[in-house]
């Protein structure tokens, strides 16, 4: 288990983090001038548009990856922070089993829409479809992975609060 968590935390930081980043950085300079030639050389540039929105749904789907390793995705944590600690615990795997459902329906699904997008071809780059739709089925295996993995750590913490409360009932002054 420690492999697969140091592996996935290279990843993390190796890959996706300057991936993220290149990505972004090509789609703003793709965006910018294509800008730039419509507007000021009266020329548009007919990839652009394409270039820009499958970068858009890379960064999408590796943004959410990184959201959910650093936990800094979208919750109720008003609802969540007014409960007791045994009733948060829930929650929070309770929660990370529905989100780890979620991510092998839309791996099943992804792959199965790539699997459908490689016969067809994109308008100006000429390139399979299925490449640009193999992201999502990828990145809902990384959510998973990173979802289980923070079930993982709520349990075995669930655990050791369960062993220290136990030491404590048995002390008595």
């Amino acid at each position: 288990m420690k492999l697969m968590n140091k592996i996935i935390d290279d990843l993390y930081e190796k890959v996706f983090t300057p991936l993220l980043n290149i990505l972004c950085l090509i789609m703003l300079i793709s965006t910018f001038v294509a800008v730039i030639s419509r507007y000021v050389f009266h020329y548009a540039i007919i990839w652009s548009p394409e270039v820009t929105r499958f970068l858009y749904i890379y960064i999408i789907f590796i943004g959410t990856f990184l959201g959910i390793k650093q936990n800094t995705h979208i919750g109720l944590d008003i609802v969540v922070d007014h409960m007791p600690n045994k009733v948060k615990k829930v929650v929070e795997i309770t929660r990370n089993l529905i989100m780890m459902v979620f991510f092998i329906f839309l791996a099943y699904l992804g792959f199965n829409f790539s699997i459908i997008g490689m016969s067809q071809m994109t308008l100006t780059l000429d390139i399979s479809k299925g490449w640009i739709y193999l992201v999502i089925p990828i990145g809902a295996i990384f959510m998973f992975i990173s979802t289980f993995q923070k079930t993982l750590k709520s349990l075995s913490k669930a655990k050791s609060v369960r062993k220290e409360d136990k030491r404590k009932v048995g002390v008595s002054i």
